[in-house]
Parts: C-alpha cells; structure tokens; sequence
C-alpha cells in the first residue's frame, strides 16, 4: 500500500493531498464535481485545519458574493418569448 491510500471496504482509495484540494476548492463550492471527488475532499477536509480554514472562506466569499450581487429579471414578455423560441427548436 502505498503512503497515500486507504483501505475502506476492502477498495483501496488515494487520499488527496493539499494541493490537490486547492485545485478543486472551487469547484467544490460551486458544486460542480463528482460525488467521488467530493467524498475523497470532504475526508481531507475532516483531518486538515488549514483547508477546512479556505474551504470556509470560499463559503463565506460566494455568500458574501450572492448577497451582493444584483439579480435582474428580464421583462416578461421577453422572456417568454424565447422560452417559446427554445421550446420549438427542442
């Protein structure tokens, strides 16, 4: 076995490492991995201080971000027109 693999239920699974949890930080936020991925982050997550640490303030940044940002509806009429334009192509 090598230094970075786990045997859960006789699978053998690599840890992610730091840097490998930093790449995928925002992507993790934003929802955007595979349910495996995110298992093997959120198990890193459990056992390490200084990413729990950014993982947390990439939260508290994209809250801050939807709190602040200004949605704009479109005008009904128009948007129901391209509904219907969307609808006929599909």
């Amino acid at each position: 076995m090598q230094k970075n693999e786990v045997i859960i239920h006789k699978q053998i699974f690599t840890e992610m490492d730091c840097n490998e949890v930093a790449d995928n930080l925002q992507l993790l936020v934003d929802d955007e991995l595979p349910d495996e991925t995110i298992q093997e982050i959120r198990t890193h997550l459990e056992n390490c201080g200084g990413c729990i640490e950014k993982f947390e303030a990439e939260m508290a940044f994209k809250e801050v971000l939807r709190e602040k940002i200004c949605k704009k509806c479109a005008p009904g009429a128009w948007l129901e027109d391209v509904r219907a334009s969307v609808l006929q192509v599909a």
